[in-house]
């Protein structure tokens, strides 16, 4: 997931772990799971 100027809220309907595009599986159960798999980064761009 990239979310870019947005907040990191997840909808139910976007794939996110679990087997094809369910979205239900074990990696995305809980808000700890979420930062585990989640790496943080910003990117600056002057224009």
């Amino acid at each position: 997931m990239v979310h870019v100027n947005h907040g990191t809220n997840s909808e139910a309907h976007m794939p996110f772990g679990g087997v094809k595009d369910s979205g239900l599986g074990a990696y995305s159960i809980g808000h700890s799971n979420l930062e585990f798999f989640t790496n943080v980064k910003a990117a600056y761009f002057q224009g």
